[in-house]
């Protein structure tokens, strides 16, 4: 059993969710710290989505626990700790025939703010669409009325399914940067993506799922280091590549030799062998995706180290 700590936000213990025989979920035990931002990656039908429910209490789980702030969260008892709550989700039921103007006004109600600074300032960072009402807007402009209603009353903690679906490349970013602020306030933050990009930008740890299983719990650095580096030379002899190459490619060119490769060492050791090239003509090192660095750990063998 993972002991739960006077730190602990959220404490997942053992936690199951099953339809009929099928688990979406089973046996799933983590803990957020105060103050961490979390990723929750996985490819579709892992169980992110389920995991999120239930400690929302939205779903009843069919064992284990869910502890947030320390209290227990069912269905019956999810009330508890909702004002210290914020969350939205990439596929999030809004009020349709509000306007987006009367939604937040009715948050606003429901969470007791005595100022609206804070949802201003959201407003001028998102730009949503405030006078449609809620069911003529486009997916882009719902998922930013959500995510204002999402940190709107300054939660303790930021549960968020997906948050930036939708969302164009500008709101992404403008998203990322409020979870860099929140971060840096102490908020702890837990986030599901399908973009990696956004989870290793600002998470500081990383869980994998698979198959309803907690697979991977790792430090979001390491997501972006096992991506390695993609390595071009030319040069006017045959070159042996490093012993830490991968995915090695050869060929003769009209001005030499080309060797491509991706290399996941230290940079010093790429360093030193590069020093090492005779007759080296030119050279380029960029990054490897982080799709691929994704798909080469979720193929790995299940690492429970942290977690059992």
């Amino acid at each position: 059993m993972l002991i739960m700590s006077k730190q602990s936000i959220i404490h997942i213990d053992h936690l199951t969710k099953r339809y009929g025989k099928a688990a979406a979920i089973s046996d799933v035990t983590f803990t957020v710290e105060k103050g961490e931002v979390v990723g929750f990656v996985g490819l579709n039908g892992a169980g992110k989505s389920t995991t999120i429910n239930v400690m929302m209490g939205f779903l009843q789980a069919s064992a284990g626990t869910v502890h947030l702030f320390g209290r227990s969260v069912t269905p019956q008892t999810a009330h508890r700790t909702h004002q210290k709550v914020g969350f939205a989700s990439g596929d999030m039921s809004l009020f349709a025939n509000l306007t987006g103007e009367q939604y937040l006004a009715f948050l606003t109600h429901r969470y007791k703010l005595k100022s609206q600074q804070r949802v201003t300032e959201l407003c001028r960072r998102f730009s949503p669409q405030l006078d449609k009402k809620i069911a003529d807007l486009s997916r882009g402009n719902k998922q930013k009325i959500a995510l204002i209603g999402a940190f709107m009353a300054n939660p303790t903690l930021v549960i968020l399914d997906e948050p930036s679906s939708g969302l164009d490349p500008l709101m992404q970013q403008a998203f990322l940067e409020l979870v860099r602020e929140e971060a840096e306030k102490g908020t702890t933050i837990f986030m599901s993506s399908h973009y990696l990009n956004e989870v290793a930008d600002v998470c500081s740890r990383v869980l994998l799922m698979r198959s309803g299983e907690l697979v991977k719990d790792i430090p979001a650095h390491q997501l972006a280091g096992a991506s390695g580096k993609i390595v071009r030379i030319i040069s006017k002899r045959i070159v042996i590549p490093p012993k830490m190459a991968e995915s090695v490619s050869e060929n003769k060119t009209p001005d030499g030799y080309e060797l491509s490769f991706v290399f996941k060492g230290q940079p010093m050791h790429l360093q030193h062998w590069l020093t090492s090239v005779p007759q080296l003509i030119d050279f380029t090192i960029t990054e490897h995706d982080l799709e691929t660095a994704f798909s080469d750990i979720y193929a790995a063998p299940a690492d429970k180290e942290r977690h059992v």
